[in-house]
């Protein structure tokens, strides 16, 4: 906290106090008195303020510091917001522990098509890294070579088809390298009909091992288990409506590879099976569309791989050949040998009919082996299409509580003009019972805007709780201020228009200093951060106490609302 010293100010005040200074004393101003109320108001809000949200980051500066445009570093993430999405917050730990346990511990089966075409996919977990708490699964699974491999390090490449077939690779979505702002990623006109991933070990896409499951299932089966108080209590039940996608590890090619000439990265194809004028590589990766052959015998077509990328996928439980069979000569594979290798499960996957091998799936039935969140992608009204925007939100000076500390005390948003010489100011709520000024302009006070008494509060929901307010007031246009509003600037020119409210007579201004409790913060943009409802403490809806703290770069919602 910081500390503050008697200064020059306080002791001239307090001597003019007291008869016993010395007639020496220059009589105290009133712009001294007024200083030393300010002084004395801010220590108090300070107080109540770091008791509430923690000591500030040393360079925190509230939103003021930089670029009104600069979010991430991300090319993709950096635009979401000034688009107008309406953005989730990362998923939380507790979240994530309550959803891995579930499909560790459940076999759901099936996947209803939520039939989006806009939504956020956002990384949960990684299979292999915690089977504890009662988990039914290793997340390790045996290959035909007797390896032992976890099957989410070998899970990459998320992808999703459409009804009609087309595929979409989700933007180099896989668990290894996906950074995209903090794990989350915006499919925009996709499908969501089915979801798939491919498995590096054996080069294969799997659109059957998918379960998808609503929030509130998963959180009935935590409140059944003692985990959870109720579901609407939930940790899952933060506004999203979000959905848990995980997948079931499968090292098995699947049946696509027999239904289409389908391409599957990582093969290289030999020369002398190259087809002129056809491309044998995608991102500098030479691939290869599997070719099948095919065999008859006793009136049924049998196919099989003549590439051997299923070679680890055989079943070594099968006790005649533990699953793969050679043999020296084809001579021997004779109509009895055929028949008993097929009565058992083999196929063949050698042009010469004397490799065969007894396919087994892998999968274990649990969708554990990596876990993703689903959520529809809406968009926010943007009032403010074309323009650099800010919507900075203030405290009075009067909390002392952390009930009191709503940060709707005036809202504002400051807009720029085309060519950033200028930004028009609108006012959008008043939650204050105070004086409130915009630029030392009286005619800026925000109650005399609205066209209320000061004691009126307006659009923060005072009168769902039995408060002085008024609802669902326009938006009222401020003026302008003049000033270097371009894109570079933005931020800090808003920051140096002063607001200002009245406190036993004497006008203090709001401020946000870098590394000292904020009275006032700013957001980007305009219209993706609402205001809070009266009474209601921020940290119920943002990811405010984290942010103060620096342990998040910038302030997220909480809850979709």
């Amino acid at each position: 906290m910081k500390k503050y010293l008697m200064t020059g100010i306080a002791a001239v005040a307090m001597c003019a106090a007291f008869t016993s200074c010395s007639h020496d004393v220059e009589p105290v101003t009133q712009e001294q008195i007024d200083q030393l109320e300010a002084e004395k108001a801010f220590q108090n809000y300070e107080k109540a303020f770091i008791a509430t949200f923690g000591q500030p980051a040393a360079n925190q500066d509230w939103g003021f510091g930089g670029s009104a445009f600069t979010r991430t570093a991300d090319p993709r993430g950096n635009m979401w917001a000034s688009e107008g999405w309406n953005i989730p917050p990362v998923i939380k730990e507790a979240q994530m522990d309550i959803v891995r346990r579930y499909f560790q511990q459940n076999t759901p089966i099936g996947y209803n098509d939520p039939e989006w075409t806009d939504f956020w996919i956002q990384q949960v977990y990684k299979g292999g890294t915690k089977t504890t708490d009662g988990s039914k699964t290793t997340e390790i699974y045996t290959i035909g070579n007797g390896d032992e491999v976890v099957g989410g390090d070998h899970m990459d490449h998320l992808c999703s088809k459409a009804e009609d077939g087309t595929e979409d690779h989700i933007n180099d979505f896989n668990w290894s390298t996906n950074n995209d702002w903090e794990g989350r990623m915006l499919m925009r006109e996709s499908s969501t009909f089915t979801f798939g991933f491919i498995n590096s070990n054996a080069t294969a896409i799997h659109y059957d091992k998918a379960a998808l499951v609503n929030w509130r299932v998963i959180a009935q089966w935590a409140v059944d288990k003692g985990l959870e108080e109720s579901v609407e209590k939930s940790v899952l039940n933060d506004g999203w409506d979000r959905s848990y996608m995980g997948f079931d590890w499968e090292q098995l090619i699947g049946n696509d590879v027999y239904l289409k000439e389908n391409v599957v990265y990582g093969q290289w194809v030999p020369a002398d099976q190259r087809q002129e004028g056809k491309e044998y590589t995608q991102d500098g990766v030479e691939i290869i569309s599997y070719n099948f052959k095919t065999f008859q015998f006793e009136g049924k077509t049998y196919k099989f791989l003549i590439a051997n990328a299923n070679q680890y996928a055989y079943d070594t439980t099968e006790p005649t050949y533990h699953g793969i069979k050679k043999f020296d000569d084809v001579k021997e594979v004779t109509d009895d040998v055929k028949r008993d290798l097929l009565s058992k499960g083999y196929l063949p996957y050698s042009d010469t009919l004397k490799d065969w091998i007894k396919l087994s799936t892998g999968a274990d039935g649990y969708y554990s082996d990596w876990i993703v969140t689903l959520t529809e992608a809406t968009k926010g009204e943007n009032p403010y299409p074309n323009a650099t925007s800010l919507r900075v939100m203030a405290e009075d000076l009067s909390a002392t509580e952390a009930s009191d500390f709503d940060f709707n005390d005036v809202v504002l948003d400051f807009v720029a003009n085309e060519d950033g010489t200028a930004a028009t100011i609108y006012l959008q709520a008043a939650g204050g019972t105070l004086p409130l000024r915009i630029n030392e302009n009286d005619a800026w006070e925000v109650h005399k805007l609205f066209g209320v008494a000061t004691n009126v509060m307006v659009n923060t929901g005072a009168t769902a709780k039995g408060l002085n307010g008024e609802e669902n007031k326009p938006t009222v246009t401020v003026g302008t201020v003049t000033g270097d509003f371009s894109e570079a600037n933005f931020c800090e020119s808003v920051n140096k228009v002063k607001i200002e409210v009245q406190k036993n007579g004497v006008w203090m201004e709001l401020t946000a200093k870098k590394g000292e409790a904020c009275c006032k913060f700013a957001c980007v943009p305009a219209y993706e951060y609402k205001w809070v409802p009266e009474l209601e403490n921020i940290d119920g809806y943002y990811t405010f106490s984290d942010w103060v703290k620096g342990f998040t770069t910038k302030l997220t919602k909480k809850i979709n609302w």
